[in-house]
């Protein structure tokens, strides 16, 4: 081989390892690695928000860079709104607490004056259409 191609050669293969060695010093950390994502749910524990809450956030952090660990904390009152109104006023705004929220939009619309914070400032990144939960008594015979 000539000797100017082996030299490129050579300097392509030191400029790769370079970058290869280089590369995960530079990779940033996830955000949420080694963080705890708090989902809180405006309706009391048993209900089916609460249900239908910490099931999204049983399996949330595993679909999250740097699989945080998720917790569900319910907020209670007022028909949601205490929970909606902590999210929106009171809650860390650095990305680790979001809602899990049911029974605000119609608020929203019909008692503006309800929210603390307007629900417009909402950062909506998900939604669930039509959600039900039933329950079965099985100590109660047929009627």
């Amino acid at each position: 081989m000539h000797r100017t191609c082996l030299r490129a050669a050579s300097l392509t293969i030191a400029a790769l390892a370079l970058h290869l060695a280089v590369s995960p010093a530079c990779a940033q950390e996830p955000f949420y690695r080694g963080k705890t994502l708090t989902v809180v749910i405006n309706f009391a524990p048993g209900g089916p928000t609460d249900i239908e809450g910490r099931l999204v956030a049983r399996y949330l952090g595993r679909h999250i860079d740097g699989n945080p660990t998720v917790i569900a904390q319910n907020r209670p009152g007022a028909g949601g709104m205490t929970g909606t109104n902590y999210l929106g006023r009171i809650a860390p705004k650095d990305g680790t607490t979001m809602g899990y929220l049911t029974s605000a939009a119609w608020p929203a619309v019909s008692t503006p004056d309800k929210f603390e914070v307007p629900f417009r400032d909402y950062e909506f990144i998900a939604y669930q259409p039509g959600t039900s939960v039933y329950y079965v008594r099985t100590d109660v015979a047929p009627a």
